[in-house]
Formats: structure tokens, sequence, C-alpha cells
């Protein structure tokens, strides 16, 4: 089965969720229906499962087009670097990332409306700023929320360290491999912004989705 041309592997809360819904708007692009469809994550990482969630979410006539996919997850869980460059070593590789201090306290928020997070902002943050704290938070199990949500206290600030979350994938792949963009680049312009990204996984740039 055909492996992925490019990955969006986050970060969480930088707009991912963006990226996701303008190229799944290109007709020379596949990606699942769902943002956020793991693979990477699970401990199965085989071709025989590849093929299998491939056929589940790609089909077999998109065979001509460029096949993508978005996971925010993927940056925050130290083991999948590794995976990726196994399966797919020659995957083209996009992180989005945002103000470190603006994605925690997004993070904070989304945990609010979720009513897994009760505290206040710094009273959930403080606990977060001992030294070790963001090592520790980067080596524990990504939540998959199969049975519900589940809370991501501990990786409010560990999952806004890039430099840290990104060693992983820089140790696997070629610096050609990975693009990194910005959140308030994508707000102020979107159009060169999306160019930027097209010619990267190899399309033409121009394309402008309705979204």
């Amino acid at each position: 089965m055909k492996p992925l041309d490019f990955l969006i592997i986050g970060a969480q809360k930088c707009a991912t969720t963006a990226l996701f819904e303008h190229l799944r708007k290109h007709p020379d692009i596949a990606m699942p229906l769902e943002k956020e469809v793991p693979f990477f994550t699970g401990d199965d990482c085989s071709p025989e499962s590849w093929d299998l969630f491939a056929q589940n979410h790609f089909g077999s006539d998109q065979n001509h087009k460029l096949w993508g996919k978005a996971s925010p997850q993927y940056m925050c869980d130290p083991q999948v670097p590794a995976r990726i460059q196994k399966l797919m070593p020659g995957v083209k590789l996009v992180a989005i990332l945002r103000d470190p201090i603006e994605r925690t306290r997004s993070h904070f928020q989304m945990g609010q409306r979720r009513e897994t997070e009760t505290r206040d902002f710094a009273e959930a943050i403080a606990p977060l700023l001992a030294a070790d704290s963001g090592q520790a938070g980067s080596s524990l199990p990504v939540p998959d929320h199969a049975d519900g949500y589940e809370s991501e206290a501990d990786f409010y600030v560990a999952w806004s360290e890039y430099g840290r979350s990104l060693e992983g994938f820089n140790a696997c792949f070629e610096p050609g491999q990975l693009l990194v963009l910005y959140t308030e680049e994508l707000e102020a312009e979107p159009e060169a912004t999306l160019d930027r990204l097209l010619e990267f996984i190899g399309l033409p740039t121009g394309f402008r989705p309705d979204t």
C-alpha cells in the first residue's frame, strides 16, 4: 500500500486543524475524513497494519494523489519519530508552532472546556515550572481519550517545549524533510504560508481553498 507523502505532526493548539482543512480541499491531495486518526501512536506500526489503515481511510482509488495526514499528538510522543522513519523514511514532515505561552494557555482552556481542569491558570502551571517537570512530562504516555476525555494537565508546559519535542524528528530525518511553520504567519499571511507548504510537499503554488 502507498505510504504517506506528508505528515503534519503538530504542535497541538497551533492551527493543525486549519492546515488540515485547507489541504483536504485540494484536488490532488487525499487525507482521512477526520483529522486526528491515530496510527503511529499505537504499538503496531507494521506494514500490514498500515495497509489495513490505508484501506480504511484512503481507499484504492486515491493512489494518483498525494497522501497526507494530520496528528498533533505526534510531536508529543518520543516513540513516534522512529516509528515513522522505519515505515516511511521518505515522508515530508510539517510542524506548525505558536508562541509557547499562548499554546500553553490554550491547552489549559481546552481542559476547562472538557471539564478535566478545575484550577485557575496560575495554580495549574506552578508545579510544571520546576526544572525537571518538562522532561518528566515529555516521557509520559500520551492520553488517547478512548474512554472519554482524560486530563492533559501534566503536558501544558512540556508540549510547548518545541525544541525537545522536535529532537527526535531531527535525529531520524534529514533537515530538508521538515518544514516549520508558525501560527502567527498563517494568520498574518495565509496565502504565502499555504504556498510555502504546497511547494514543500511538491505541488504548484496558488491553490486557494474556500476555507
